[in-house]
């Protein structure tokens, strides 16, 4: 046993000796020998943003902490102290050079290290014995740091992405608002967002509830393979997307692509022209979505719920609306106020056919007829009055908009 230890120890001495000589020494050869290498290796390496200078400064810093670590015989002291490999990762995260360029220069780094260390142990007699013996020291410091360039690489590229989604989503929020970019900005808008400038555009508005799953990522793909380029932001309980609409797709395209996929209830604004104008479509799309059940999974064009919009968008008119021209009928028992209530939705959206109404409502057409003549006494005008059963359904489709309105009847 003393014997092994002994052994254990001249070996750890070894690498300890020959990494301080390397450091203090050989560090611009080896640093010579790695930068050579890696431009063979990578020739696209260097960039704009990364130049030979700054790649030969990384390449000596690198190996100088490699060499420190097992100068020092171990790796979790030193963890926390190997600032120059964590700074190598994030620098070309920011530089966006790829991970897998980064780490083939790293590998080339440390196998210059080690046919170095086998050098340097050559001259002396039993020092390439111990080395070889215990290699796994120094490929776990050259395994450790690799960790240490990936991790900081990796977390570095997260944050810049973070940064970069936070951009988008202020962006679009204040084009959203009806805050574009000073004159000139909404070229750099469409770039950053990832859409094009000279395009028509719609505005989708999805209410979220609070055990609902995110769909936008499926959604984001889906559209981006059916050629649709597209920004999303979520607000509160709203996920809002802007879409580019191709003259190939239009907005029923854009709807049917969603459909399927989009659990509602959302709705999708008329096409607008630019970038400067979709606050004008979310608006549309904010107030069409409003007017839709909360248990709804419908996805509607904005242009289909005009009426509804109009009256959402101005409660105190609605109110009005609905007193003037449902007050006496909302006073009566609930029973009979549903019913003539549903009789005059369904009257009006049937065209004013008595019999395509008795049928909708699984009626006889003299009920309906007596449930028309109930409402004219009780209100006190005449179906044949301009514009009166406009007024009517208009008050009935703001009565149904309001929180404690009374249900719908089948």
């Amino acid at each position: 046993m003393r014997a092994y230890s002994g052994a254990v120890h001249a070996a750890a001495t070894t690498i300890q000796r020959l990494a301080h000589r390397m450091q203090t020494s050989e560090l611009d050869v080896l640093t010579q020998q790695a930068f050579r290498l890696v431009i063979g290796a990578t020739p696209q390496y260097l960039g704009a943003s990364l130049t030979e200078t700054e790649l030969r400064s990384t390449i000596r810093g690198n190996l100088d902490q490699l060499l420190g670590a097992l100068a020092h015989q171990g790796t979790e002291a030193l963890d926390d102290a190997w600032t120059t490999l964590a700074e190598t990762g994030r620098r070309r995260a920011q530089q966006r050079v790829p991970l897998e360029s980064l780490l083939r220069s790293f590998r080339i780094g440390g196998r210059v290290l080690w046919e170095g260390m086998i050098h340097a142990a050559a001259g002396h007699e039993g020092d390439l014995s111990r080395l070889l013996n215990d290699a796994g020291v120094v490929w776990e410091v050259v395994d450790r740091g690799s960790e240490v360039v990936t991790r900081a690489y990796r977390d570095e590229q997260l944050r810049l992405e973070l940064l970069v989604q936070r951009r988008r989503e202020v962006l679009l929020g204040n084009l959203l608002d009806g805050r574009p970019p000073a004159s000139g900005g909404l070229s750099d808008a469409g770039r950053v967002l990832g859409m094009p400038v000279d395009s028509s555009y719609v505005v989708v508005v999805r209410k979220v509830g609070p055990t609902d799953l995110d769909p936008i990522p499926e959604v984001e793909a889906i559209l981006t393979s059916v050629g649709l380029a597209s920004a999303w932001v979520s607000r509160g309980s709203r996920d809002i997307g802007v879409i580019a609409v191709s003259a190939r797709t239009g907005t029923r395209g854009v709807q049917e692509a969603l459909a399927a996929r989009l659990p509602g209830p959302a709705a999708l604004s008329p096409l607008v022209s630019s970038l400067g104008g979709i606050a004008d479509g979310h608006r549309l799309a904010e107030l069409a979505v409003r007017t839709l059940a909360p248990d709804s999974t419908a996805l509607v064009q904005a242009t289909d719920r005009l009426p509804h919009a109009l009256l959402i968008g101005m409660p105190d008119v609605a109110e009005v609306l609905v007193a003037h021209s449902l007050g006496p009928i909302l006073a009566l028992a609930p029973v009979e106020r549903d019913v003539l209530l549903t009789t005059i939705e369904a009257f009006v959206e049937h065209h004013g056919s008595h019999v395509a109404t008795a049928r909708h409502l699984a009626c006889h057409r003299n009920t309906v007829i007596r449930r028309m003549h109930r409402i004219e006494a009780l209100i006190q005008r005449s179906m044949t009055e301009t514009g009166l059963l406009f007024d009517l359904y208009l008050a009935v489709l703001a009565l149904r908009q309001q929180p404690s309105a009374p249900p719908a009847s089948p």
